[in-house]
């Protein structure tokens, strides 16, 4: 006979120690990006499993990252591949990493440093 199972201990999910994002609206770049690794993952996972029929291309970035990936690069929290490992604990991260960080540089360029002769110019 199976034990009835005890609910009263409380079950800490997975992933509950990385940081959450909350539901905002994406900048026009961040809404490029993420179209841009939606692509990627399809013709990743296709390289991958072959035709995705039976294994969808969430198996290899589930959704839930790639919206964080977004989201965390959109606020400036993602540049190298070790900020994307400590945001979202990807498996993955060590073997794609580098593919996911290379198109932040193209969609997400970084500021500009202020020039500076003009500050000398005081």
């Amino acid at each position: 006979m199976i034990n009835e199972r005890d609910d009263d201990d409380q079950v800490v999910p997975r992933g509950s120690n990385l940081p959450k994002r909350p539901s905002l609206a994406l900048t026009c770049r961040a809404s490029q990006f993420r179209d841009a690794l939606y692509d990627w993952r399809t013709e990743t996972a296709t390289r991958l499993f072959g035709t995705l029929d039976f294994w969808p291309a969430d198996l290899f970035l589930h959704e839930e990252i790639l919206e964080d990936i977004v989201f965390f690069v959109d606020a400036n929290k993602i540049a190298t591949v070790q900020d994307l490992q400590k945001m979202t604990n990807w498996i993955l991260c060590d073997q794609y990493g580098d593919q996911i960080v290379s198109p932040i540089r193209r969609f997400f360029p970084p500021a500009a440093l202020p020039d500076l002769f003009v500050f000398l110019q005081i």
